[in-house]
């Protein structure tokens, strides 16, 4: 097992001190979303991939490649070394209203932990994502949204064991607390600058749309990788009335 990681989806007493206070902390939201349709989402998710054009086939390293480029460049068939993402109006779809509609019920929830008023959660753009061998999601944040997530129709591919094949993985924005590194024992949420999660089926992550993520590549040669990302965008209010700051969405 390789040790130079944190895995956060491992159960574990994280806070060896009683009087450790995590300030300013990044929320990171996991739940369940077990829909009724997942098979014809899953056949959608496959159809819409495997008829898939050229401006929407990337290869291992981001570029985008028609299939005959593709095909020579991986020198296996196109379908299956590639990364696909889909249009991002899934939302609008009527196969995806039940996920829809259950992402924004968990988003109402974490509103109102944030204590927001006049203000409901509204997804405003949905796409899926495939990773057939070696492909990947590079690092990047959601502009143009308030809170970004990603929902997992089906447990990932398997991989060797030790693997972090498939995971996603959360990058630390205050990279300044790294100008001094000391040598570490092991890794833990104090001294880690990432953190890894094993999707599993259902899973449903939420979190703040300007936090950077990314995807480890996956090793399965012959299974790809499923899932569905999405945006949250406010309906409603911000901002007080004679305060300068209002708006209206």
């Amino acid at each position: 097992m390789n040790n130079n990681f944190w895995d956060y989806s491992v159960v574990e007493n994280k806070i060896e001190l009683n009087n450790v206070h995590s300030i300013f902390s990044i929320p990171l939201f996991e739940s369940t979303i077990m829909v009724s349709n997942v098979d014809e989402i899953m056949n959608d998710l496959t159809t819409k991939y495997s008829s898939s054009d050229g401006e929407e086939l990337l290869s291992s390293n981001g570029s985008i490649l028609s299939p005959i480029e593709a095909e020579k460049q991986n020198n296996v068939s196109v379908r299956d070394s590639i990364s696909y993402y889909s249009e991002d109006t899934l939302h609008t779809q009527s196969i995806y209203k039940e996920l829809v509609d259950s992402i924004e019920s968990v988003t109402k929830d974490i509103f109102n932990l944030y204590e927001y008023d006049s203000i409901t959660p509204q997804v405003v753009t949905m796409w899926g994502n495939v990773l057939g061998n070696k492909g990947y999601i590079h690092a990047h944040s959601h502009s143009n949204s308030m809170f970004s997530g990603v929902w997992y129709p089906e447990d990932p591919p398997e991989t060797e064991e030790g693997s972090l094949s498939n995971y996603i993985k959360f990058i630390d924005p205050t990279r300044i607390k790294f100008f001094f590194m000391p040598q570490i024992k092991k890794k833990n949420a104090l001294n880690s600058g990432e953190i890894f999660i094993k999707p599993r089926k259902g899973m449903c992550l939420i979190f703040p749309s300007w936090l950077e993520h990314d995807t480890i590549p996956n090793e399965n040669c012959y299974l790809k990788r499923y899932s569905i990302s999405f945006n949250i965008f406010p309906k409603g209010t911000l901002g007080y009335p004679n305060s300068l700051n209002r708006l209206t969405v």
